[in-house]
């Protein structure tokens, strides 16, 4: 799921709802991520610690098609919540 967004910092949220997992799982499995040195979490945000860890990701590891539908509604969920920040 990591390969589907950008090369900027992102919290366990999405992750979470795309593969409708629990936010402690999420968190575990990126704690192991880490640890292992492919994520980066200098404060509360991970980030993909090499574009080219991101772009393998995406090239070779494709989500199943109901994650990308879940991924979708949890960030249009996340705008409608917080309108009120973007304009």
């Amino acid at each position: 799921m990591v390969g589907l967004l950008a090369l900027s910092p992102f919290t366990h949220e999405p992750i979470a709802a795309a593969l409708q997992l629990s936010a402690c799982v999420i968190r575990q499995a990126f704690g192991e991520l880490v640890n292992s040195g492919l994520l980066l979490r200098p404060t509360k945000i991970y980030e993909v610690s090499y574009a080219l860890i991101h772009t393998y990701t995406h090239l070779q590891m494709a989500p199943p098609p109901e994650a990308i539908t879940h991924l979708v509604d949890y960030y249009i969920t996340f705008v409608a919540d917080h309108q009120s920040e973007f304009t």
